[in-house]
């Protein structure tokens, strides 16, 4: 507390000069902030402004209702815009770090929207970018590719297997299709799978479980 006061006091003791010039500092310092906040307040307004617009963009084009999955897009793409700023003032003499770094972001912004849109959604989505890319950020991403139904997950283990045929494995499982496009699965460990080759409607039967049905 005396340390405290013996300071107050040789502060008082100052010249006026002294006192003018620290005063005109304090008032420059504490001008400089206040711009400083302002700016980072009016781009933080912008971000969530950008990122507002497209997410109703992306769902308009995407047809998405769900009010939490716009809430998320939203999100995302203000952070993807604060983390887009960042890296550009990181890189500002570097080109080729500036383009990794927003391939980045960009990727790992798509990942995102990969947890939350459906395949096809997310599929319509990555097909068209630019359309939800920043305009000064036009970038060529490789997305992540969309998960595959289990249709698809069918279809693809059959690959190679001509229609009328069936191939069994040593370990006793099986593939077969037929000559009508059907194709029918069984694992080593039981489980069964089938396609329907007119509909698609696929059957799963797992070996300790109930059928599903999938239209």
């Amino acid at each position: 507390m005396k340390k405290t006061f013996l300071l107050l006091s040789c502060a008082a003791a100052l010249t006026m000069a002294s006192c003018s010039d620290n005063k005109t500092e304090t008032t420059t310092t504490t001008d400089t902030m206040n711009t400083a906040a302002s700016t980072t307040d009016a781009n933080d307004a912008t971000y969530r402004s950008q990122a507002d617009a497209t997410a109703q963009r992306m769902a308009t084009d995407l047809n998405v209702t769900d009010t939490a999955a716009i809430s998320k897009a939203r999100d995302a793409y203000y952070n993807r815009a604060r983390k887009l700023a960042d890296v550009r003032n990181q890189y500002t003499n570097d080109t080729t770090g500036l383009g990794a770094a927003k391939r980045a972001a960009y990727l790992e912004s798509n990942e995102e929207f990969h947890d939350f849109l459906t395949p096809e959604q997310y599929t319509a989505y990555t097909s068209n970018p630019g359309r939800y890319y920043e305009e000064v950020d036009i970038v060529t991403v490789t997305p992540a590719p969309a998960p595959l139904t289990p249709g698809q997950k069918i279809e693809r283990a059959a690959a190679g297997v001509a229609p009328g045929t069936k191939v069994e494995g040593p370990d006793g499982s099986k593939i077969e299709v037929d000559k009508d496009g059907d194709i029918k699965i069984k694992d080593a460990q039981g489980n069964k799978a089938k396609k329907a080759g007119d509909d698609g409607t696929v059957k799963l039967k797992p070996e300790d479980g109930d059928k599903v049905k999938i239209k």
